[in-house]
């Protein structure tokens, strides 16, 4: 049995029906689509805050394939769903699958302690492996949240400016 309604995203199909409408795709497609992907990057924005690289890969992974996979192979969803899913399952495995070079270094220094941790018996370390400290949080969450500070203007320098001698030629025909 389908469950035709039931939607993540169709709640947002009033901010996107400009949008859709002026491509001409249809507004369940576009904010299926748009909707799937805001998803995954909040998805990401959270785990990135709360866990390390060794355990946001492993997030990562369990989200792509259970969306994913959850959306192809399931009978009882309706096209939407599986559409946003979907989306979302790739955001994901496309994150995993790319990673930046600190995202790289944060992995291997996260799979060391781990190793280490493990090693030693120190459950200390294999948490640090997998959760942020709370110094870290404390400090992605000052930068989030911190007022910029007021652009400083440079003093203001005098303006000279060159003489230049202008030489004029006239041409009588």
């Amino acid at each position: 049995m389908a469950v035709p309604d039931f939607s993540l995203t169709k709640w947002i199909d009033p901010l996107f029906g400009y949008f859709a409408t002026q491509s001409g795709i249809p507004i369940e497609e576009y904010a299926a689509v748009a909707g799937g992907e805001g998803i995954g990057a909040a998805e990401e924005v959270i785990v990135d805050m709360l866990c390390t690289g060794l355990l946001g890969k492993i997030i990562q992974l369990a989200t792509g394939l259970g969306c994913t996979l959850g959306a192809i192979y399931s009978k009882d969803l309706s096209q939407r769903l599986k559409r946003e899913l979907i989306v979302w399952g790739q955001h994901s495995i496309t994150r995993l699958i790319d990673p930046t070079p600190s995202d790289l270094l944060e992995l291997r220094a996260n799979i060391d302690k781990l190793v280490a941790g493990l090693k030693l018996g120190d459950a200390g370390r294999v948490t640090d492996a997998f959760l942020r400290s709370p110094e870290e949080l404390k400090a992605m969450i000052a930068v989030l949240t911190a007022p910029l500070a007021p652009l400083a203007m440079p003093p203001k320098a005098p303006v000279t400016v060159p003489i230049a001698t202008v030489t004029a030629t006239r041409v009588f025909a």
